[in-house]
């Protein structure tokens, strides 16, 4: 069984590998990886909302991945592209 066709795939890849190239997910960037990814928040009535990344992307060296790791815990040292 097919989840979705391929042309539909391509168009949601490419959608959300806009978020982090020219969106609201370019913190997540890093340089050399094309990374796609979603960015949300939820109201929760706390004096911060909170907010969310979720993304993927292949990883090819070690200091993408070092890069990526720096960014998915606190302190969340996102460095950009």
């Amino acid at each position: 069984m097919t989840a979705t066709n391929s042309a539909t795939a391509n168009r949601v890849k490419s959608v959300l590998e806009g978020v982090v190239a020219s969106g609201t997910g370019g913190a997540a960037a890093v340089s050399g990886v094309k990374i796609a990814g979603k960015t949300g928040t939820a109201e929760t009535g706390k004096p911060i909302d909170d907010s969310w990344f979720v993304g993927i992307g292949r990883i090819f060296r070690e200091e993408q991945h070092r890069a990526l790791r720096e960014c998915s815990a606190p302190p969340y040292k996102c460095k950009g592209s």
